[in-house]
């Protein structure tokens, strides 16, 4: 797959210098190739070559048409993108941009409008905005529902969507039953139960079962996402993300052998192609806090140091900045630094108290405040 993308590139830069030469700078035909190329550049997590493409390919379609459906299509395109770069407010307002274009011209129903409404509703979530989430995100679906039937593949990535809202609130229940019935329209819609987009709403499922402790549950299904992306031969960033997922609640199980390889893996691929990021920072706690539970203190110390330095660089305060500075805490305790180990887990809680799908977190940091 790899060689496909690398062929792909080859062939659209060969196209872009082309295009350029005979048709100027300027061409919306130049702007064609570059949002393709940013697409390509996306697929294989090269995500700063990607928004450089697109927002070229974007300024060119302005200088033609400042509302076309070619400005909207990149809108959206960057928009998923910045969410990928953990940029959810440049999100929210390249999908908003999107969403007023396409409506203009496609009208309010049209499977485009809806895929913006969608979108917007993602961006919300991952900045806690859960109720005006909940309201896009139901909108979408059940315009999408009427629109193109309950079983197409677009109301599957909606209700895919709503289970994560409904996970972040904590409605594990919900979130649940949204997965599964996500599971049940992809493997419907693409004729096969084992198709990669079922892969998502497995691991969606697998991390559910995670944030209410069930670990056994998670194992099961995030390993039957991992054999489906393993056996169609998906992207490199993808097939990681799997098993960064299944590592961590190998990791919570106490199968630390087992986590070990998956997480360590995970952490040198998003180091090398996503530095930084959001799974990255996942990564480098998980790794942190299995290095903790094998006596390596100092190792984990470091690693989570670095996770907390980049949560902070990027979003501030958030389940994974939690992560880090709770096994900071436990370190600070177990070296007999207890003051300071309290201080740390004060601020822990404070931050979780926010996040309702935190709910374990909560636990455990209550647990130590009443220690040691």
């Amino acid at each position: 797959m790899v060689g496909d993308y690398d062929r792909s590139e080859e062939l659209l830069l060969k196209a872009l210098t082309l295009r350029r030469r005979l048709l100027g700078e300027g061409s919306p035909k130049v702007a064609d190739t570059l949002a393709n190329l940013g697409a390509i550049q996306e697929e294989t997590s090269r995500f700063e070559d990607a928004l450089e493409s697109y927002r070229n390919a974007l300024a060119i379609y302005r200088e033609d048409e400042p509302d076309s459906l070619a400005v909207a299509n990149v809108l959206n395109n960057l928009g998923v993108l910045y969410l990928e770069m953990d940029r959810s407010p440049d999100a929210e307002q390249s999908h908003r941009r999107a969403a007023r274009i396409r409506e203009d011209r496609l009208g309010p129903r049209h499977p485009a409008v809806l895929e913006s409404w969608r979108n917007l509703g993602e961006s919300l979530v991952h900045q806690r905005r859960y109720g005006e989430a909940l309201v896009y995100l139901r909108q979408a679906l059940e315009a999408s529902r009427e629109v193109l039937g309950p079983d197409h593949p677009q109301v599957g990535h909606g209700v895919n969507n709503l289970g994560h809202a409904l996970r972040s609130l904590g409605d594990w229940q919900e979130a649940e039953a949204a997965y599964r019935r996500a599971e049940d329209i992809y493997g419907q819609a693409m004729g096969s139960a084992d198709h990669p987009w079922v892969a998502y709403p497995l691991t969606n499922l697998g991390l559910t079962y995670s944030d209410q402790g069930r670990y056994a549950d998670a194992i099961r299904v995030l390993r039957r996402a991992d054999a489906i992306r393993t056996a169609r031969d998906v992207d490199e960033l993808t097939l990681q993300t799997s098993r960064l997922y299944l590592g961590a609640s190998l990791r919570a199980a106490g199968q630390l052998d087992d986590a070990e390889p998956l997480l360590r893996t995970a952490a040198d691929r998003f180091e090398a192609t996503a530095s930084g990021g959001m799974l990255h920072r996942i990564s480098l706690v998980e790794l942190g806090l299995l290095s903790l539970e094998q006596g390596a203190p100092s190792e984990a110390q470091d690693l989570l140091e670095l996770a907390l330095d980049l949560s902070e660089e990027h979003r501030g305060p958030t389940a994974t900045w939690a992560g880090a500075q709770f096994g900071l805490a436990q370190i600070a305790r177990a070296r007999g630094h207890e003051k300071r180990a309290r201080r740390l887990a004060e601020e822990v809680f404070s931050v979780v108290e926010g996040l309702p799908a935190d709910h374990r977190r909560r636990v455990d940091v209550g647990r130590f405040l009443d220690g040691p």
